[in-house]
């Protein structure tokens, strides 16, 4: 094993929250507040900070057209110029993004609900919260976690109330509720990731 050790500011290394590798084989390595280019044949890594940097680079998302989308707050990257455009959608940080399977938006957890973000126009689509009394919304909108399965059906993990799976055709949740069916294992309402198989499973 071969450790690389990156720079991110003052100090010891950054804390290295996702990785990806672009379609010409360079990683992009979400590293606290800086965005980090390592390229694996020379080595040599780039350090691109954004010049509103706020809270942290947790998740990294490469478009069709190149262009890389950045959360904790919304942010788009344009390699060839370096430079970071900010989308100020939501004042709460973005906890989790996931691409939609038609390639056209983002699915956004927050902890001000969910929002669907359309990266070809830059817009918000749709935002989805909590509402008391609507029991075919939300069940919370502390969101840690998402999923978009094969069927394009949504499922959205909350902090403190279970599951949750989206009608898309009626923009209408079903909430499932983690209760265990034999008293010696542990209950717990707060989801903070998830993956599918290709049969569906979560």
């Amino acid at each position: 094993m071969t450790v690389y050790p990156l720079q991110s500011g003052p100090g010891q290394g950054p804390p290295i929250w996702d990785i990806i590798a672009d379609r010409s084989g360079s990683l992009w390595i979400a590293a606290s507040n800086a965005l980090i280019k390592f390229d694996p044949h020379t080595e040599e890594s780039t350090r691109y900070v954004p010049p509103d940097a706020q809270g942290e680079i947790r998740s990294i998302y490469e478009a069709p057209d190149g262009a890389l989308w950045l959360t904790d707050h919304l942010y788009r990257f344009e390699p060839g110029t370096a430079q970071f455009t900010r989308y100020p959608i939501t004042d709460a940080p973005i906890l989790r993004m996931v691409p939609g399977r038609s390639a056209e938006h983002l699915w956004l957890a927050t902890f001000d609900g969910v929002f669907r973000f359309d990266f070809r126009r830059n817009v918000v689509t749709h935002h989805y919260t909590h509402h008391p009394n609507d029991p075919d919304s939300l069940s919370s909108n502390r969101i840690f976690s998402l999923h978009e399965d094969a069927g394009g059906i949504l499922w959205v993990g909350t902090e403190d109330a279970g599951l949750n799976r989206m009608l898309l055709a009626v923009d209408q949740f079903r909430h499932y509720r983690m209760i265990a069916r034999q008293p010696d294992r542990v209950t717990t309402e707060s989801i903070t990731a998830m993956t599918g198989n290709a049969s569906g499973t979560l």
